[in-house]
């Protein structure tokens, strides 16, 4: 459940009401919000998970996109610029030539199937899994939509020294 800490903070709860915040998610919204002003005093771009996506975040934040294409989709066609990490995860492992068929701007490329969610489904993974992740093919992006698409990012995560190389070459090269 999103948020379960801040449902359980007193403090957290007590702001809540005072500010006339009624979810968490307005809460998160209210949070990036509050920061992106912040950056944008000093001269930055705020880049945000897609996941702050439904926190009403203003357009001009950019978006990482990194669960599914799907996501993608709705991060440009939410006006935001985008940059694209899913599909481009090094530490997956996949072979060099996976990661060079994800075309940014194929929004059916990179998620779960519908087989694929119904067989996670009742697992330990299956628990964590939300509907960002299933690929139930969006439209293909209008050429507005595609030019807010800053490029790709190949993020690595949870490697340990020993595996760094092997996770990174060839793939980055």
């Amino acid at each position: 459940m999103f948020g379960t800490q801040w449902t359980k903070n007193a403090n957290i709860q007590r702001f809540m009401r005072t500010a006339g915040i009624d979810s968490n998610r307005a809460l998160q919204g209210y949070f990036n919000r509050r920061l992106e002003g912040i950056l944008l005093r000093r001269g930055k771009v705020m880049i945000a998970w897609d996941g702050a996506l439904d926190g009403r975040l203003p357009g001009d934040v950019a978006i990482q996109s990194w669960r599914s294409s799907k996501m993608t989709a709705q991060s440009v066609r939410s006006g935001h610029p985008t940059i694209v990490s899913a599909g481009y995860y090094l530490d997956m492992r996949l072979p060099a030539g996976q990661h060079y068929l994800i075309d940014p701007f194929d929004t059916a490329r990179w998620g779960l199937s519908p087989d694929e969610m119904r067989s996670l489904k009742g697992t330990l993974v299956g628990r964590f899994l939300t509907d960002a992740y299933f690929n139930d093919d969006p439209a293909p992006l209008d050429s507005g939509e595609q030019q807010r698409i800053l490029g790709g990012e190949a993020p690595i995560w949870a490697v340990t020294p020993d595996g760094l190389d092997a996770a990174l070459w060839p793939r980055a090269g």
